[in-house]
């Protein structure tokens, strides 16, 4: 087995542990027992675990995008106490553009992109996402999209930490986008936030 292979086995089993461990609490906890965990794996029981599915399926796993905001700007604030305050309008780009440290401490996954591969470890750019946001007006969140719903494939996407070529590093609403000036940016699966909470 390759060794990304074994790394990725090994910590599906330690989820898998770890998902286990808290179920059998859970039920204990609220039994006495977590004998119902050994009653799902036989055939005759098949629909308790189809309910169990439906439950996981049914639950809101997105994280409120308020949250989001002010752990970025909790994070921005302790690490650049020094520097002088932000404007209002400052404040608000970097609750809606310095989402990585937030996002990584609540386990969302993303993906980040650079013009400097070398230098920075992320992968370059690809031209399509490029062309996305090139002419794009600045709103936030910045939103791109591959596929069109009506496709089999259709993906929304957060656009954050976004670093232009020119030093800035939170483009303001009302700012157009040129794509030739994009030095840095990541993206998150829309589906991950709620953006009404």
């Amino acid at each position: 087995m390759k060794k990304g292979k074994s790394s990725l086995l090994v910590q599906g089993m330690g989820l898998g542990m770890q998902l286990l461990m808290e179920l059998s609490a859970k039920l204990t906890e609220r039994t006495g027992s977590d004998e119902a965990l050994h009653f799902l794996v036989k055939k005759r029981f098949k629909g308790n675990l189809d309910a169990v599915v439906d439950a996981i399926v049914a639950c809101d796993w997105r994280i409120p995008a308020s949250e989001i905001r002010d752990r970025a700007q909790k994070s921005y604030m302790e690490m650049f106490e020094h520097l002088k305050p932000l404007s209002a309008e400052e404040t608000d780009a970097l609750k809606n553009l310095e989402w990585s440290t937030p996002l990584y401490e609540l386990g969302i996954t993303f993906r980040s992109f650079d013009d400097n591969p070398a230098g920075s470890g992320n992968p370059a750019i690809p031209p399509h996402y490029r062309g996305l946001l090139d002419g794009m007006t600045v709103t936030y969140p910045i939103r791109v999209t591959e596929g069109k719903p009506s496709y089999d494939y259709y993906q929304e996407y957060i656009v954050f930490d976004l670093e232009m070529l020119d030093g800035n590093h939170r483009p303001l609403p009302g700012e157009t986008l040129v794509g030739s000036n994009i030095k840095a940016f990541s993206l998150v699966e829309a589906r991950y936030i709620d953006f009404d909470r």
